[in-house]
């Protein structure tokens, strides 16, 4: 009997997955597109009640006489609020309601006007605007308003508001602030310039004390000042309409900076000794032994060892700069000797410096100093030295007195400097004429000789400190100053310092571009003083504890300033009476 085999065919694994994965594109793409069109119909909801209360302010006002249009504490004045919040529909709005006169070009604008009537027109602007999504959105309506038959709005005159960047180019959207409380009635308006960086308001009452502020978010701010005290001449003050005139001021600003101050104590000279007091500076020893402030070979009772060493504690300074040299005092009898040998730090036990970093290392020095000025400071952060004493004679043992490792250190972080900061832009003087400066602050670095310091306009500063109080001088300011300061930047100045002398003289020297020259060959002298220096990679160099010179007593200075490449410079004349400072140029 034969038999016939069925078999049902199924899906695989493969197919399900495939499947699964067409199924989530096709869900997923429909989830979002219902996610966007439930998005889209709130955006156009909130739009339509954003719509619904511009006009609806607007009906309001198109409803009121030509006289009472304004806004209080606008030009011109009335009752209409310049700025309300509205909740509809679940969301929260803010309107704002502008009104200014126009002075209309058909009869002549300003002081050209036919009639002497600046005031031709109301035009009001109504906005709203809401915040969805972490994005404002507006919506507004202009309308003007036209008195029946000619103008009879008399007096007055016109406010002209320029808002321009630090390029002198105008600045749109500033947020500008008008204001003057000793007129009735009084005025407070706060609007923004358009394209053309400008503000204006014909029809303004006739008085002083308008009071202007400009700025915007993330930029500087520019003001008129109050006349007092502490300022009897400000610098802008406030503004004053003339009837039939029209008050033109200007102002600037830019995006705001921010300064990072790093103060150090400049790079010196500094030391590792051991006089031999004790073992304290000692890493390890044999057949030596310290006493009376000596080291030398171990006296066994019956004479001195034949040999002995002796090796320093590691030196790892934390700020090395460079190593500079090794020395040593000693006293060898005849038939005595000392070896010195200069080792580095490599895990439990020191090793020996090749010879091809230090040359006659593997053999020993017997002359003091060792030059070790070509150590790499990054191959050898650390250094040990020494000394294999021998003799050949038992009764007497050759001895250190002291051994000393030198190098140079820094810069190292100067903690909790106190300076002051001042910019050259001014708000007035006072009584004596002195300028009064916008910007001058005492601060202060941390623990860790930093200071950040946002939202600084764009300006030149000087830094200054109060020498004797903290017994230091500015040996180097890199940038050097006064520190200038672009809009919108970021930059750091490190400022090193040195303790203070009597007089000293820090020089810069820049090309005719303004370029920071390095290697520039510094020459400073008068009578009985001949000293020359080589600026630094900032393009400084300073001269510590000279004697004073001035022009006035008859001694003043000379500088001669070379460089490859550029006209050798001669400078005379020179001042250098307590901390000092020069700033130089030389051609190319």
């Amino acid at each position: 009997m034969g038999f016939i085999k069925k078999t049902k065919s199924g899906f695989s694994m493969v197919d399900v997955i495939v499947a699964s994965a067409l199924l989530s594109i096709v869900f997923l793409g429909i989830a979002g597109s219902f996610k966007t069109i439930l998005e889209l119909t709130f955006y156009n909801k909130t739009k339509l009640g954003a719509m619904t209360l511009v006009n609806e302010k607007m009906e309001f006002i198109r409803n009121m006489s030509y006289n009472n249009i304004g806004t209080i504490g606008g030009i011109p004045s009335g009752n209409i609020l310049q700025t309300e919040t509205v909740s509809l529909n679940g969301t929260e709005y803010t309107r704002r309601v502008l009104a200014q006169y126009v002075d209309a070009v058909e009869d002549g604008s300003g002081s050209a006007d036919t009639n002497g009537i600046m005031a031709d027109y109301k035009r009001v602007k109504v906005e709203v605007s809401w915040t969805t999504k972490n994005k404002t959105r507006k919506v507004s309506l202009v309308s003007n308003f036209v008195p029946k038959g000619i103008e009879t709005v008399s007096g007055g005159g016109t406010i002209i508001i320029n808002v321009l960047n630090s390029a002198s180019l105008p600045l749109a959207n500033a947020d500008v602030h008008i204001e003057n409380s000793t007129i009735l009635p009084a005025v407070s308006i706060d609007t923004f310039s358009n394209t053309n960086g400008q503000v204006m308001f014909p029809g303004s009452l006739v008085g002083s004390g308008y009071k202007i502020i400009a700025t915007k978010t993330g930029y500087s701010t520019a003001k008129t000042y109050d006349a007092d005290s502490a300022n009897p001449n400000p610098s802008p003050g406030h503004l004053s309409v003339i009837e039939g005139e029209t008050t033109v001021s200007t102002f600037q600003i830019d995006t705001l900076s921010s300064k990072r101050i790093n103060t150090f104590e400049q790079i010196k000279p500094a030391q590792w000794k051991d006089d031999f007091n004790d073992i304290s500076k000692i890493s390890n020893f044999s057949s030596t032994t310290v006493s009376a402030g000596k080291l030398t070979l171990l006296d066994t009772g019956s004479g001195y060892e034949s040999d002995g060493f002796v090796y320093s504690a590691t030196t790892s300074p934390a700020y090395l700069d460079t190593w500079t040299e090794i020395s040593w005092v000693e006293n060898k009898p005849l038939n005595t000797d000392i070896i010195y040998k200069v080792y580095y730090a490599g895990g439990s036990l020191p090793i020996i410096i090749s010879d091809t970093a230090l040359p006659g290392n593997s053999s020993g020095f017997t002359t003091s100093p060792i030059d070790i000025s070509g150590l790499s400071t990054t191959t050898y952060t650390s250094l040990q030295v020494a000394g294999f004493l021998t003799s050949s004679d038992s009764m007497v043992t050759p001895s250190i007195s002291s051994w000393k490792i030198k190098y140079t250190e820094g810069p190292i972080p100067l903690p909790n400097l106190a300076f002051n900061m001042t910019g050259s832009k001014t708000m007035g003087s006072d009584s004596s004429g002195s300028p009064i400066y916008k910007y001058s602050q005492n601060l202060q670095t941390d623990g860790s000789g930093t200071l950040s310091i946002n939202s600084l306009e764009w300006d030149t500063y000087n830094i200054k400190i109060d020498n004797d109080l903290l017994g230091l001088d500015i040996g180097e300011s890199c940038q050097p100053q006064p520190l200038s300061i672009s809009p919108g930047t970021t930059a750091t100045t490190n400022l090193y310092f040195v303790p203070q002398t009597a007089n000293s003289l820090l020089v810069g020297v820049k090309n005719s571009s303004g370029a920071l020259l390095s290697g520039v060959s510094v020459r400073l002298y008068k009578t009985g003083t001949d000293i020359t220096q080589t600026t630094s990679s900032c393009g400084q160099t300073h001269f510590a504890g000279v004697p004073p010179g001035s022009v006035l007593v008859g001694n003043a200075y000379s500088i001669d300033l070379s460089l490859p490449g550029y006209l050798n410079t001669t400078i005379t004349d020179v001042d250098v009476l307590g901390a000092s400072s020069l700033g130089a140029m030389i051609d190319s």
